[in-house]
């Protein structure tokens, strides 16, 4: 029997520096490209009359870290397994942000059928469609291996952001 797919609503928070926990890699294949994950992005913005973000590395390790955290820890959150909030892991990653949200999703091997959950949930819809972003990161992990105790072996994570106007 097939596990139903899980999202949570993504929300806007403001940051609180901490400091970057250590996040040990999960023993799987888990990168895979995000570029096909982004232009599916893109695309839906530009049909909703906004601009097209671009990919920032530090919003990556951002995504990344937290996709890899949740597949290593076995949970479904938007908060870390340490406690940290998006504001605190996209600062962490050395972005000077100003705006910045983020999308989970997990169960799905596919970017583009994440990207699809999202843009039928309210939540997840209007971060996309937030027109003051202007950079992504997409993060992906799965197990794999199964070791027969994970509840999902795939987990994405999009992070959206604006950075500070001096930046």
């Amino acid at each position: 029997m097939a596990l139903p797919r899980l999202f949570s609503i993504a929300f806007f928070v403001l940051g609180v520096a901490c400091t970057p926990a250590a996040i040990e890699p999960v023993s799987a294949d888990d990168h895979v490209s995000v570029g096909p994950v982004l232009a599916t992005i893109n695309k839906f913005r530009s049909a909703n009359g906004l601009s097209t973000l671009t990919i920032d590395k530090r919003l990556m390790q951002a995504a990344d870290r937290h996709a890899r955290s949740m597949a290593k820890d076995d949970f479904f959150s938007h908060v870390g397994a340490n406690g940290s909030r998006i504001g605190q892991r996209v600062s962490d990653a050395g972005y000077p942000w100003r705006l910045v949200a983020e999308n989970i999703a997990a169960g799905m091997a596919d970017g583009i059928e994440a990207v699809g959950v999202w843009i039928d949930s309210p939540g997840h819809r209007k971060n996309m469609l937030t027109d003051g972003h202007k950079h992504a990161g997409i993060g992906y992990a799965r197990i794999s291996p199964d070791p027969g105790k994970v509840v999902y072996k795939q987990y994405w994570v999009l992070v959206l952001g604006a950075p500070l106007k001096n930046w």
